[in-house]
C-alpha cells in the first residue's frame, strides 16, 4: 500500500502525497499506518525544514474508505486494537496519523484542494498551517455515517473554531467552501496556487535560523494548548459505542442507497459530559 502514500525528501523539505485519486484519495488502515511511519521517521531528520502534506490530482482526501466500516463492525478484536491507547501514549492507532505532525519540531503545511472530508479534514487539522485552493471543500462528515470525529479532533479544532460553529458543522456534516473556512479559521491561506505557495513558504523557512523556527513552534504549541488529552480517550469510547450499531449501519446503507434513513429511537451513548 506504500504506492498510495508517496514520500519525498528533497532540499530538507519533506513532501507526503496521498496517491489514490481513483478513490478520491480515501484512506485505508494501511495508508494511515504509512502516514504514522513517515511521521515517526521524520522526527530523526535533524536538517528538516518543513513538511508538506498534499493529495494527488487536485484532491486532498475524501476521508476513510467506507469499505473499512464493515471490518470495524464485525471484527471487534481489530476495532479494540485500533482504539486502545498506544503504550505510554495518550492517543491510539487511529488518532496518531493525524496528530503526530504536532510532535515534529518543524512546521507542517497541508495543501488542500477539492474534498477535505472526515479523516482527511482531521489530518489537515493536525498540520500547523493549511493552504487551500478556492475549490477546496471541508466537512466534518462523520455524522453522515452515524459516527463522530475521533482522530484527534479534540486536540486541534478547539484552537481554531468557536464551540457553536464547530458543533453545528459536525451535526450537519455541511460542506464548507474555502472562503467560509478561512472566515472560520480552518484555513490559513486561500490561493489559486496552494502547492506553489507551500513550497515558497518552505523555502523561506530556509532563510531563518532552524533553532528559532523549532523554538517558535514549541512555544506556540504550549501557549495554545488548552485541550485535555483525556479527550482522546473519550473520542475512542464514544466511537466504540457507535461503530457497528444498528443506527450506524443504517446511516451507511441509507447513504449508499440514497434514501432517507430509518433510525431506532433508542439511544446507545450514555457518556457523561
Amino acid at each position: 500500500m506504500s504506492e498510495f502514500i508517496k514520500f519525498e525528501l528533497k532540499n530538507n523539505i519533506a513532501t507526503i502525497t496521498i496517491n489514490r485519486p481513483k478513490k478520491k484519495n480515501a484512506l485505508t488502515f494501511e495508508m494511515l499506518q504509512r502516514l504514522t511511519d513517515i511521521g515517526e521517521s521524520l522526527k530523526s531528520e535533524n536538517n528538516l525544514l518543513c513538511v508538506l502534506i498534499t493529495g494527488k490530482d487536485g484532491i486532498f482526501c475524501s476521508g476513510i474508505d467506507i469499505t473499512n466500516f464493515a471490518t470495524l463492525a464485525t471484527n471487534k478484536t481489530f476495532l479494540n486494537s485500533l482504539i486502545e491507547p498506544l503504550n505510554g501514549l495518550p492517543y491510539n492507532t487511529m488518532q496518531k496519523p493525524c496528530i503526530i505532525w504536532q510532535e515534529l519540531a518543524v512546521p507542517v503545511i497541508a495543501i488542500l484542494e477539492g474534498p477535505v472530508f472526515g479523516a482527511g479534514l482531521q489530518l489537515a487539522l493536525g498540520a500547523d498551517i493549511r493552504i487551500a485552493a478556492p475549490n477546496a471543500e471541508l466537512s466534518i462528515m462523520e455524522t453522515k455515517w452515524g459516527l463522530i470525529p475521533d482522530m484527534g479532533i479534540t486536540q486541534t479544532l478547539p484552537k481554531l473554531m468557536n464551540y457553536d460553529q464547530a458543533l453545528l458543522a459536525t451535526l450537519t456534516s455541511t460542506l464548507i467552501n474555502a472562503k467560509k473556512a478561512c472566515e472560520l479559521g480552518l484555513i490559513t491561506i486561500c490561493t489559486e496556487s496552494p502547492y506553489q505557495k507551500g513550497i515558497k513558504l518552505a523555502e523561506e523557512f530556509g532563510y531563518k535560523s532552524p533553532d528559532a523556527l523549532r523554538a517558535a513552534k514549541t512555544l506556540y504549541k504550549k501557549a495554545w494548548r488548552e485541550t485535555n488529552t483525556d479527550n482522546l480517550q473519550l473520542e475512542a469510547l464514544l466511537q466504540k459505542q457507535l461503530i457497528g450499531s444498528a443506527n450506524q449501519m443504517e446511516a451507511v446503507f441509507a447513504n449508499i442507497e440514497k434514501r432517507r434513513p430509518n433510525f431506532s429511537k433508542q439511544p446507545i451513548c450514555n457518556a457523561k459530559s
